[in-house]
């Protein structure tokens, strides 16, 4: 996702005839730096120090078992300032993508006071990129709280589960660049995706944006995570007996355990997850299938998805 921002941000700055701002470009090398060393870290730090390296409570989780256990904490702390390091570089860049101005004597003329508006398929990307950063923040904030304060298995498994949802982000905004450039190269950078691809990208990152809110709601006001193993009869299995949740019997006639509700909040979360992951799936079909229908003709922006409906864009 580093590689497609830093990519956005190039042809960004090429479409009102300029170049990424100094201190995006230095934002960028920053990034790769603080990659690269938590990449050495986890390489070499066995050979140097001994121990091992161990998988923790999830995917990305890594923990150092030195045989000197100070080194733990060193090395831990390094790595997690590596990562810090990092995700100040990308809001850097992310930033300098909002703010960055045409430079003086552009081809275009445009004004070099202001920054021009953003185009759909970057405000798409943005979206999606910021999604996908937002469940990796929420999971290394988790892992880090349950390493150092106290345990925290409830919000790693939320996010952990809300992964799933957005694995799919890098390649949708490969697809909406390449649908953007495509429509560029036909017009000689002048035009832009028809309306009903445009409308599309809105509807695949609403979708995925609904996803993502859907599974983490879900699993923070149930403590249970909305995964694609998760059937809604497993959260009502407080009605068995009579039980609620935390297994304690004794229901009033005609009270209802707090097992029924979750179940049937589960059931509905789950109805609209997979309404939303077949728009995402929809909206994605459609915009390739724009990038083969594109012509200098309807290059431009115009049209709609669904006639009489406009879906508006995400949020920016």
């Amino acid at each position: 996702m580093l590689c497609i921002l830093f990519i956005a941000t190039r042809m960004r700055a090429l479409s009102i005839d300029t170049e990424p701002q100094q201190h995006s470009q230095n934002a960028m090398y920053l990034c790769s730096y603080a990659m690269a060393i938590q990449t050495l870290v986890v390489i070499v730090a066995p050979y140097i120090f001994g121990g091992e390296i161990r998988r923790g409570m999830c995917e990305g989780d890594i923990q150092f078992h030195a045989r000197d256990p100070k080194w733990f904490t060193i090395l831990t702390m390094f790595r997690w300032l590596a990562m810090i390091v990092l995700y100040i570089g990308m809001v850097i860049v992310i930033v300098s993508v909002f703010t960055i101005k045409p430079a003086e004597g552009n081809a275009a003329g445009a004004d070099t006071s202001v920054s021009p508006p953003l185009s759909p398929a970057m405000i798409c990307l943005l979206n999606l990129l910021t999604s996908f950063f937002f469940v990796y923040l929420g999971l290394w904030i988790a892992v880090l709280w349950n390493q150092f304060v106290s345990a925290c298995g409830r919000a790693i498994k939320v996010f952990d589960t809300a992964k799933s949802t957005v694995m799919l982000n890098p390649m949708l905004c490969v697809l909406f660049i390449g649908a953007r450039m495509r429509a560029l190269q036909i017009t000689e950078n002048k035009g832009q995706p028809q309306g009903y691809a445009q409308q599309s990208m809105f509807l695949t990152t609403w979708a995925v944006e609904l996803q993502i809110a859907l599974v983490t709601v879900f699993g923070l006001l149930t403590h249970m995570p909305l995964d694609s193993d998760s059937k809604a009869s497993q959260y009502g299995e407080g009605l068995k007996g009579g039980k609620t949740r935390s297994g304690s019997g004794g229901l009033k006639a005609g009270q209802l355990p707090l097992g029924y509700w979750t179940s049937i909040i589960a059931t509905v979360c789950e109805f609209f997850r997979y309404v939303n992951m077949a728009a995402m799936y929809a909206g994605a079909c459609i915009v390739i299938y724009s990038i083969y229908d594109v012509t200098t003709d309807n290059a431009n922006g115009k049209g709609q998805l669904i006639d009489g409906v406009t879906i508006p864009p995400p949020l920016s």
